[in-house]
C-alpha cells in the first residue's frame, strides 16, 4: 500500500533566517488563538515581552546575548512569566505580531531558543552593529521620513529630532508625502523628510532594522538637526511647512521669539522656545 503524505504549507512570519526547525504551519497559527493562561490576552503578554526585551532586561537581571537576544527558557523562569505562559505562547506572539516587533531563532552555538525585540531599545548595552545593518552611502538611501505631531513640530523645527530616552530616532526609508507607509502612524501627520546623504557625510550614523525601519542615534547630543530637513509636510493638508516658514530650518535659526524686555532675548544656541510651544518630541515614527 502506498501512503500518500499530504504536503503542508509552512507559514513563516517574523522569523530569523537561521530559524530552521521551529516553523509554524498555517494550522498552528489559525488554531492558536487562545490566550496565555497567566495573562488576560496575547496583547498583555506582548507588552511584558516588549518591556523586558527593549527596556527592562538589565534591571530585571536578565542576561542579554549578542544581538540583543534572550533565551526563552530564561524568560519562562523569570517572575514576570513563570507559570503564566509557555514556549508556544512566545512562538505565537512572534508569528502573529502585526508590526514584526520580535525575532526568534535557535542560538547558532547552543541551539537554545532565543527571542529579541527588533528595535525601540533604551537598553544601552545593545551593540548597534550586531542588532542592525549599518547604512552607508553605498546603500543608496538618500532620504528618510519621520512622522510626528504638530505640537511636537513646534520644538522640533528649532532644536531638531531627539532620540529622547530611546537609543535611536525612528524613520522609514524614502521621502514620503502621505501616510501610506504602514510604519507611519495616522496620528503623526507631520512628515519630516531627512537628507540621509548629507547626514551620513557629516558622520551621523544610520542603521536598518530587520523590519525595514531606519534608526539613527543622532549626533553627539542625540539630535538630528533641522539643517538636515529637506521637506516638512502636513499629510492631511499637503501644506509645505518649510515653505511657510521661509525655509528657515537651521537650529535656532528662525526669527527670535517676541518676548518682553524683562524676559531677555532669544540668543542663537539657546534652548528657550517660543511661548506656547513645548519640548515635545518623538523618537518613534
Amino acid at each position: 500500500m502506498v501512503t500518500v503524505q499530504k504536503e503542508r504549507n509552512l507559514f513563516v512570519n517574523n522569523y530569523c533566517d537561521d530559524f530552521k526547525n521551529l516553523r509554524l504551519d498555517e494550522d498552528f497559527q489559525r488554531n492558536s488563538v487562545g490566550r496565555p493562561f497567566g495573562f488576560q490576552s496575547d496583547e498583555a503578554l506582548s507588552r511584558q515581552m516588549t518591556y523586558v526585551l527593549r527596556h527592562g532586561a538589565y534591571t530585571d537581571g536578565i542576561k542579554l546575548h549578542p544581538g540583543g537576544f534572550v533565551n526563552v527558557n530564561t524568560l519562562l523562569e523569570h517572575r514576570r512569566f513563570r507559570g503564566k505562559c509557555n514556549e508556544n505562547d512566545f512562538r505565537r506572539i512572534v508569528a502573529q505580531d502585526p508590526k514584526g516587533r520580535y525575532h526568534i531563532r535557535n542560538d547558532p552555538h547552543t541551539g537554545a531558543l532565543q527571542i529579541r525585540a527588533n528595535q525601540g531599545h533604551t537598553i544601552k548595552v545593545i551593540d548597534d552593529g550586531t542588532l542592525f545593518q549599518r547604512i552607508t552611502q553605498e546603500h543608496g538611501i538618500t532620504e528618510s521620513t519621520h512622522g510626528t505631531s504638530m505640537r511636537a513640530w513646534m520644538s522640533i523645527r528649532r532644536e531638531g529630532l531627539s532620540r529622547m530616552k530611546r537609543n535611536h530616532i525612528h524613520m522609514v526609508p524614502g521621502g514620503h508625502l502621505d501616510l501610506s507607509n504602514p510604519h507611519l502612524s495616522d496620528r503623526r501627520v507631520i512628515l519630516i523628510v531627512i537628507d540621509v546623504h548629507r547626514a551620513l557625510f557629516d558622520e551621523i550614523e544610520f542603521f536598518r532594522s530587520t523590519t525595514g525601519v531606519l534608526l539613527s542615534p543622532g549626533d553627539k547630543r542625540g539630535f538630528i538637526a533641522p539643517k538636515y530637513f529637506k521637506r516638512v509636510t502636513n499629510a492631511k493638508t499637503g501644506e509645505d511647512l518649510l515653505a511657510v516658514q521661509g525655509h528657515e530650518s537651521t537650529a535656532c535659526g528662525m526669527e527670535p521669539c517676541k518676548r518682553s524686555e524683562n524676559e531677555g532675548r532669544h540668543e542663537e544656541g539657546s534652548s528657550h522656545l517660543c511661548r506656547g510651544s513645548r519640548r515635545t518630541r518623538n523618537a518613534g515614527i
